[in-house]
C-alpha cells in the first residue's frame, strides 16, 4: 500500500494478516492484528488553485441510517440512509448480534436509499450498517441502527418539566408508532395498575412532546410513557416525578446512563446493560441559540442536577452529556476525556423541554448511538482512575483520548505527538471495519497500564513487533508489555470485590484478556498460560503478567503497586525490566517467594552449584568435558567458577550458550595459579560489542520474516573461548555478567556452559 501526502510518496507498507505492530504500544489484538495506516484525500487545502481540486475515490460514508417495522405480515424493516454524493449503489450488512460490519451478511447493489428486508423472525433484533459503493472501492461502514422484530423498547432520553398547573413530558422516538403516557399521585405507575392508584390516567396514542394541563400545583405526579406499534405495547420507561409549581427559578434533575456491552471468550455475548454515566459534565443548553446556561456533574450512580435562572423561565432547553469526566472529590479536576478526531467532545443530548418549575429529565445511551462507544471507553478509564487512586490516594493526570467510528488510529498510548498520534499524548482508540475496540474493555485497560506506567513509574519499553509467545523479547519490552497485560484483570478483580455492577465480563475470571472482532472474539488467560517454553522466561510478556498475578494473589495489589511506584523503580539508572522491578520488591522487604518465579522459569536464585561453592576458585568440583551444566546469574555480582582438568598443547573451546531471561555472559579463563589466562576473554561469540546499543535499532539482534526481532534469542549474547594450555593442571572458567550489555538484556538469567576437546 502506497501513502500519499499531496503528491509525495511518504512510504510502502506491507501489511501482513498475522502481524502486530506497535508504534508505540499495541494495536489491541493478541498477536493477530495488523495495524494498518490511513489513507486520507483532502479536498480545496492548500494555496491558490486547489480549492476546485476533485479527488476520485470511494464514496463518503452514508449517515442517517434508520429501521422500522413496515409489515407484520411479512415481518419485515425497512431500512433508509441519506444519499451520499458519487455512490453508485449501496450495500448494508445486516446481524442478529450486536456490531454488524462487513463481516456480517451482505446485501448488494441497492440504487436506492431504502430497503425492505422481509422474511425475519419475530422477536429478534436485527442489526445494520450500510456502506456506498462507486468504480472506485466501498466507503466506511455507516453508524449501526436496529430495530426489535417485535413490540418496541421503552422510550428513552424520556424527561418532564413541570409548569404552573401543567408537566410536559418529551422523548426520543424508538421507532413506535405512536405512545402512550400514564400517570398517578403515587409513585409505582404502571399500564397495568395505573387506574387503582390515586390519581391514575391514562393517555394513548399521544405524541412527544405532551403536555397535561389541569395539574394542582405542590402536588407530586409520577408519569411513564410506552411506545406502541403493529406488534403491541412496550414496557413502561423509567418513572419520573414532577411538581408542578408557579414561576420561579427552574431545576433540573435526571440520571444519564448509557448501554454497555457485555463480552465472554467467544466475544460479544449479546447481552447489554445499562450503566451509570459517573461523573460526566452535564450542561443546560438553550435550545434557541445554543448557549450553555448552566453546567454540573452526575455522580456515581449517573444523577445529576442543576439550577437554570430564572431568566431562561419559559424558554426552551434541552440537557446534554459531555464524554468528560471528573474527579468524584472535585469537579474541577479532570479524570478523562474521550475526543472526535477534530479535538472536539462528544455529546448526548435529551429533548427540549419548557424551563419552568422543576423538571426530570433522563438521557438514556443506546449501543445504537453514534456517541455511545465514548461513553463506554470514558467509563473504562473512569474505573482505571479510580482503581489508581484506591492504591495511591491520588488520582492520575487527566488522559486525552480519541475515538471516531472508521477510525484506522489506535488502539495505543503515545506519549508524544507523531504520525500516528496527531493529538499528541492520550490513547487513541480503533474502530475501523470489524476490529473495533470502543466496548473491548481489556484492551483499553491495557492501554491504561501503559499510561500509568508513564505517570506513576517508568517505561523504557522501546515498542516493536511482539507476540504473547515470544519468550526473547527485549527485557524492557516484555516488561512494559507484561505489565499491561496485567492491569486489565488488576482493575477487574478491584471491581468485582468492590463494584461488581461495573463489571461486563462476569463470565470470566479477571485474568482472561480479551479482544473481540465483529462478533467473535480472541482471549488468552494470563491466569494460566500454557506450561511449555513458548510462555516461560522473563524475556516472555505472559510470563511476567503470570508473576505478578501470583504475586498479587498471594500478598495483595498494594504490595505490587509499592514496588511499581518505588525509588528504585521510578528513578532506575538502568532500563526497567523485571529484574528492576524484582530487585525493588527485595528492597522493599516485600517476601522472597522465588518459587513463584520459578514456575515460570525466571531463575534469579542460586542454581545448584552455588552449594559447593561456585563463586570463588574451587577444586572440589570439577566439569566433565562436553557435559552441558545449567548454571544461573542472581542478585549482585554473582560470579561463577568451574574447574577442569587440563592437558598441556591440548585444545580446549569453552561456551556459554542457551541464554535465558536475558542474560549476558562474559568469561575468562583462571590459570592453576589462579592468575587469567591472557587472550582468554569474551564477552560475545561473533567478537561484536553491543554495549547500550539501542534495539529498537535493529543492527545486531536477529529478526524473523514477520519483523519480529529477537533481541535475547538464538544465543546472540553467549561467549565462546579457545585455548590450547601450555602446561597441565586444574584450570577454571570464570562466568559472570557482562557489563557491556546491550539495553535489552539483563544482569541476571541463566546460561548452559560446555567445555569440549577434541
Amino acid at each position: 500500500m502506497n501513502i500519499y501526502l499531496g503528491k509525495q510518496q511518504i512510504q510502502n507498507v506491507k501489511c501482513e494478516s498475522n502481524m502486530r505492530i506497535e508504534k508505540r504500544k499495541e494495536q489491541g489484538a493478541i498477536g493477530v492484528t495488523c495495524f494498518i495506516l490511513l489513507v486520507l484525500f483532502l479536498s480545496g487545502c492548500g494555496g491558490s488553485g486547489d480549492s476546485s481540486q476533485v479527488i476520485q475515490g470511494p464514496p463518503a460514508t452514508p449517515n442517517g441510517v434508520n429501521v422500522v417495522i413496515s409489515s407484520i405480515t411479512t415481518n419485515e424493516l425497512t431500512i433508509s440512509w441519506n444519499g451520499v454524493a458519487n455512490a453508485t449503489s449501496y450495500n448494508i450488512y445486516w446481524s442478529t448480534m450486536l456490531g454488524a460490519s462487513k463481516n456480517s451478511t451482505k446485501i448488494s447493489a441497492i440504487a436506492s436509499t431504502s430497503y425492505a428486508h422481509a422474511g425475519l423472525t419475530s422477536g429478534v433484533t436485527y442489526y445494520y450498517v450500510v456502506t456506498a459503493v462507486n468504480s472506485y472501492g466501498e466507503s466506511l461502514e455507516s453508524a449501526e441502527a436496529f430495530a426489535l422484530m417485535d413490540k418496541p423498547l421503552p422510550p428513552g432520553a424520556v424527561a418532564a418539566v413541570a409548569g404552573d398547573g401543567q408537566a410536559t413530558l418529551s422523548w426520543n422516538p424508538n421507532g413506535a408508532v405512536s405512545y402512550n403516557v400514564y400517570m398517578a399521585s403515587q409513585s409505582g405507575v404502571t399500564k397495568a395498575n395505573y387506574a387503582t392508584l390515586t390519581g391514575g390516567m391514562a393517555y394513548t396514542g399521544v405524541t412527544s412532546p405532551y403536555n397535561r394541563a389541569g395539574l394542582t400545583n405542590g402536588t407530586t405526579y409520577y408519569f411513564v410513557v410506552t411506545g406502541v406499534n403493529s406488534f403491541g405495547e412496550s414496557s413502561e420507561s423509567s418513572e419520573l416525578a414532577v411538581t408542578p409549581a408557579a414561576a420561579g427559578s427552574l431545576t433540573v434533575s435526571g440520571t444519564v446512563k448509557y448501554e454497555d456491552k457485555e463480552y465472554g471468550t467467544g466475544g460479544f455475548t449479546g447481552k447489554t446493560t445499562y450503566k451509570a454515566a459517573r461523573f460526566v459534565e452535564v450542561e443546560a443548553v438553550n435550545a434557541t441559540n445554543g448557549a450553555t446556561i448552566a453546567t454540573g456533574t452526575t455522580d456515581a450512580t449517573g444523577l445529576y442536577s442543576l439550577t437554570i435562572p430564572t431568566a431562561y423561565n419559559a424558554g426552551t432547553v434541552y440537557i446534554r452529556a459531555l464524554s468528560s469526566a471528573s474527579s468524584p472529590i472535585s469537579s474541577s479536576t479532570p479524570l478523562a476525556g474521550v475526543k472526535d478526531l477534530s479535538d472536539a467532545l462528544y455529546s448526548a443530548a435529551g429533548s427540549n423541554f419548557t424551563a419552568s418549575g422543576s423538571a426530570m429529565a433522563d438521557i438514556s445511551i443506546t449501543v445504537s448511538s453514534p456517541v455511545a462507544g465514548a461513553f463506554n471507553i470514558l467509563d473504562v478509564f473512569t474505573s482505571g482512575a479510580e482503581f489508581v487512586q484506591s492504591l495511591s490516594g491520588s488520582y492520575p493526570p487527566a488522559l486525552a483520548s480519541y475515538w471516531q467510528v472508521g477510525s484506522y488510529y489506535g488502539t495505543y498510548y503515545c506519549a508524544t505527538p507523531d504520525y500516528y498520534c496527531p493529538f499528541g499524548e492520550g490513547i487513541y482508540v480503533l474502530n475501523y471495519g470489524g476490529d473495533t475496540d470502543e466496548y473491548d474493555d481489556d484492551v483499553m485497560w491495557h492501554e491504561y497500564g501503559h499510561f500509568i506506567a508513564a505517570k506513576f513509574s517508568k517505561d523504557d519499553s522501546p515498542g516493536g513487533v511482539h507476540y504473547i509467545s515470544s519468550n526473547d523479547l527485549d527485557l524492557r519490552l516484555s516488561w512494559s508489555e507484561g505489565w499491561g497485560d496485567f492491569f486489565p484483570g488488576a482493575v477487574k478483580a478491584w471491581l468485582g470485590a468492590g463494584s461488581p455492577l461495573l463489571s461486563t465480563t462476569p463470565l470470566m475470571a479477571s485474568s482472561v484478556y480479551v479482544d473481540t472482532n465483529g462478533v467473535s472474539g480472541n482471549y488468552f488467560d494470563f491466569g494460566n498460560p500454557p506450561s511449555n517454553p513458548d510462555y516461560y522466561y522473563s524475556s516472555n510478556e505472559a510470563a511476567v503478567a503470570k508473576v505478578l498475578i501470583d504475586l498479587r494473589d498471594i500478598y495483595g495489589m498494594q504490595n505490587i503497586w509499592d514496588t511499581f511506584v518505588s525509588s528504585s523503580v521510578k528513578n532506575a539508572t538502568t532500563p526497567v525490566n523485571f529484574e528492576v522491578f524484582w530487585d525493588g520488591w527485595n528492597l522493599l522487604g516485600k517476601p522472597d517467594n522465588t518459587a513463584t518465579l520459578n514456575a515460570r522459569a525466571i531463575l534469579y536464585s542460586a542454581d545448584s552449584y552455588e552449594v559447593s561453592g561456585d563463586n570463588t576458585p574451587n577444586a572440589s568440583r570439577k566439569a566433565v568435558l562436553a557435559t552441558p551444566e545449567n548454571h544461573t546469574l542472581f542478585g549482585s555480582g554473582d560470579v561463577d567458577y568451574v574447574a577442569f582438568d587440563a592437558t598441556a598443547g591440548q585444545a580446549y573451546t569453552i561456551k556459554t550458550t542457551v541464554l535465558r531471561n536475558g542474560a549476558d555472559t562474559v568469561i575468562r579463563i583462571i590459570a592453576p595459579d589462579q592468575v587469567p589466562v591472557a587472550n582468554t576473554n569474551n564477552d560475545n561469540t561473533n567478537g561484536a560489542s553491543y554495549a547500550n546499543n539501542v534495539p529498537s535499532d535493529i543492527f545486531w539482534a536477529v529478526c524473523d520474516s514477520w519483523d519480529e526481532c529477537h533481541e535475547n534469542g538464538f544465543d546472540i549474547l553467549g561467549s565462546s573461548v579457545s585455548f590450547t594450555p601450555t602446561a597441565a593442571g586444574t584450570y577454571y572458567v570464570e562466568v559472570k555478567s557482562s557489563s557491556s550489555r546491550p539495553l535489552s538484556a539483563g544482569k541476571y538469567g541463566g546460561y548452559s556452559l560446555t567445555i569440549t576437546s577434541p
